[in-house]
């Protein structure tokens, strides 16, 4: 404690992007892991599925205007279980309902979105597949009204309303959500790339550039 330690656990993941928002994990307990069993992971940081989460605090000015602007691209893997687990979330600290998230069904295996603004309307879909333990590029991408939702370069959802009232964020959560009861993400998460902008104009140049490293697709 109070030192930065090789130990296969990742208290924090830095931001690359210069603007400081890095997700942290104070507690040892909840952080994820980058061996596991003595062994290097493969693809990512590891989360148990059980109380692993990295949190972003103070992400207010991410999401700005009334059109709520959002994209964010994850190269990720989940293990098959039978519960409703958040791959990430943006959270308020007022309310056990996640702002804005993409989990998946908890009996079928598909991925979903789900966004809830403050007043408590929400709008959500469950739609794109997944095979147990191999990576995929996840694609949410929101003008704020109409967004973009889809997996491996293939949009399920194209232009989706998705408008709803005013939203509060707090907190960017990788691996699910801290005040949810939503259960955490259980598998690993290679990267996450956030824009507090529409990009749904620029997902196929994002996605080709994503997957020239990972050759996922």
């Amino acid at each position: 404690p109070g030192f930065d330690q090789v130990d296969g656990f990742v208290e924090t993941w830095y931001d690359q992007s210069g603007n400081g928002r890095d997700a942290v994990q104070a507690t040892a307990a909840n952080q994820p892991k980058i061996v596991n069993a003595g062994s290097l992971v493969t693809g990512g940081l590891l989360f148990d599925g059980s109380n692993n989460i990295l949190s972003a605090n103070d992400v207010s000015s991410v999401v700005t205007g009334e059109d709520k602007p959002l994209g964010v691209f994850t190269v990720a893997s989940r293990q098959s279980a039978a519960a409703i687990r958040a791959l990430w979330a943006f959270e308020r600290s007022t309310t056990t309902t996640p702002s804005i998230q993409v989990s998946t069904h908890p009996f079928i295996d598909r991925y979903g979105y789900k966004i809830s603004d403050d007043s408590g309307v929400s709008k959500q879909e469950t739609d794109v597949a997944y095979t147990d333990d191999t990576q995929f590029l996840m694609t949410f991408a929101s003008s704020g009204t109409l967004l973009d939702f889809g997996k491996n370069g293939t949009l399920s959802q194209d232009d989706e309303d998705v408008d709803v009232g005013t939203i509060t964020l707090d907190s960017f959560n990788i691996g699910g959500g801290v005040n949810s009861d939503i259960a955490k993400h259980i598998g690993t998460i290679n990267e996450i790339i956030v824009y507090a902008s529409d990009q749904r104009n620029n997902i196929t140049a994002i996605e080709t550039n994503i997957n020239g490293h990972y050759s996922i697709f």
